[in-house]
């Protein structure tokens, strides 16, 4: 049977969906066929679509969450369900760490006891791009040939190109903004040092002046005394 997805991921909504999202996204762009059960679906019976996408995916990735241990416990885990199925149909099966967790055969039921043999990869969104290479070089998965990009990718493109422009733009303006008002505060504090400096120099001269107006003080009331001696004489 021929393969309908590159892909197949498998997880739990509610702890790794954003990831598993991401994830495929990512995959898309490269030209990856995937099956993701959120944007996949179509009408139908949902086991029998699974199934039907597990038996015609090459390769399938697991997302392992926080509570991904607490889930594939339970019996009727959709997860574990999918998994299970994979290892029976012979899919090559790669656990994704989302988060720091061991994954001993003994935290595992019987079942997926497997995977804690199998070679995992840590999900890190600081490095996804090359956690997306580390995947496709994994499974040797080989893409259609690369189409041009579609429409509403290249409006996306065009958009965040222009948002970015906008955003340098306005950055430029603020620093510029920044630096002369920097300029502005460096030549006000420069115009009140000289205004200090200029209050000092007339304080001493007020100072002198009053040294000035006592010593001719003194000299008047010198002269005034030696005068009122001569007439006495």
């Amino acid at each position: 049977m021929k393969n309908k997805y590159d892909f197949f991921i498998s997880h739990h909504q509610d702890d790794t969906g954003a990831d598993a999202s991401l994830l495929a996204e990512l995959l898309r762009n490269e030209d990856y066929r995937v099956f993701l059960d959120v944007d996949t679906y179509t009408a139908g019976d949902i086991s029998q679509i699974t199934l039907h996408a597990l038996e015609r995916s090459k390769a399938f990735i697991v997302l392992v969450g926080k509570n991904f241990l607490g889930r594939v416990n339970r019996e009727n885990d959709w997860v574990r369900l999918e998994v299970e199925n994979a290892k029976k149909l012979g899919k090559d099966i790669v656990p994704l760490l989302v988060t720091d967790i061991d994954l001993k055969a003994e935290y595992l039921p019987e079942s997926l006891s497997f995977i804690h043999s199998q070679r995992s990869f840590s999900y890190d969104r600081s490095r996804i791009y090359a956690v997306v290479n580390e995947l496709i070089q994994a499974f040797n998965v080989r893409h259609l040939a690369r189409r041009a990009p579609n429409f509403s990718y290249t409006v996306v493109l065009v958009i965040l190109s222009l948002c970015l422009g906008g955003f340098l733009l306005i950055y430029t303006q603020v620093r510029s903004d920044l630096y002369h008002e920097r300029e502005n505060q460096k030549a006000l504090k420069e115009e009140i040092r000289e205004l200090k400096d200029d209050n000092r120099r007339v304080n001493e001269e007020i100072r002198e002046l009053k040294d000035d107006n006592r010593r001719l003080n003194n000299e008047i009331i010198s002269l005034y005394k030696n005068s009122s001696v001569n007439e006495q004489n």
